[in-house]
């Protein structure tokens, strides 16, 4: 996880292929399907170093995806216990539709 922060976390586009370059070299063999999948969608990637550090931070900060993601784990990880995966899946949409 610190060498893919390390990936995001570059000032420029050139610096974090280097940055992936070493994941690679370093984890490749282990997590390929990890290495595949950064270079297959490098160009939506990227996009985030042609804005300054601030904003691609902000971005970061604020990806209403992770929010939604964090309120699930909230959920999952309390003492509720799901005897199928249609009660999980019921509980999840219950609070998604409350939030």
């Amino acid at each position: 996880m610190k060498e893919i922060k390390v990936i995001h976390k570059a000032l420029t586009d050139e610096a974090a292929l280097q940055n992936l370059d070493q994941l690679e070299e370093n984890w490749g063999n282990k997590y390929s399907l990890v290495v595949r999948s950064c270079r297959n969608i490098w160009d939506n990637l990227a996009i985030f170093f042609k804005y300054p550090a601030e904003i691609c931070t902000f971005i970061f900060i604020t990806n209403a995806f992770e929010a939604l993601h964090r309120q699930f784990r909230k959920v999952t990880e309390s003492e509720f216990l799901f005897l199928t995966d249609d009660a999980l899946k019921k509980m999840l949409f219950l609070y998604y539709r409350d939030l």
